[in-house]
């Protein structure tokens, strides 16, 4: 079974996320972490297949972050999200994909689908 982790500081936006994930994707298990420390504390209760973080997350650099697990989960999708449409760039250069928060929920869900290898989800 798939599972997904957002590590964002937004409480509202974890949940809109989560809930649009779970109606169009349909996948259930997602967790939720504020600040790094729950991410870390995510992690080590049982790693998820794909992380999608917010750009500023408390406690350590998205980037640090990203390098970091990349080299414990080889297998992790990491999916950077941000206000920043310049931050594209630099998720890019660790290996991430890159959704801009303002992203309608259709782009959301066609870069999700994208990144599962299940591109075309909209419709569902």
């Amino acid at each position: 079974m798939l599972k997904i982790l957002i590590a964002d500081p937004d409480r509202s936006f974890r949940n809109a996320l989560a809930l649009l994930i779970s109606r169009r994707l349909g996948i259930q298990d997602v967790d939720q972490a504020g600040d790094s420390d729950a991410l870390i504390c995510a992690f080590s209760k049982n790693p998820p297949d794909i992380l999608i973080l917010d750009w500023r997350l408390y406690g350590a650099p998205a980037l640090e972050i990203c390098r970091l697990l990349y080299k414990a989960y080889s297998d992790l999708k990491i999916i950077l999200t941000s206000m920043d449409s310049e931050d594209c760039q630099a998720a890019r250069s660790v290996g991430a994909t890159f959704i801009h928060k303002g992203a309608s929920p259709e782009e959301v869900i066609a870069i999700l689908g994208e990144a599962l290898g299940t591109p075309n989800q909209e419709g569902e």
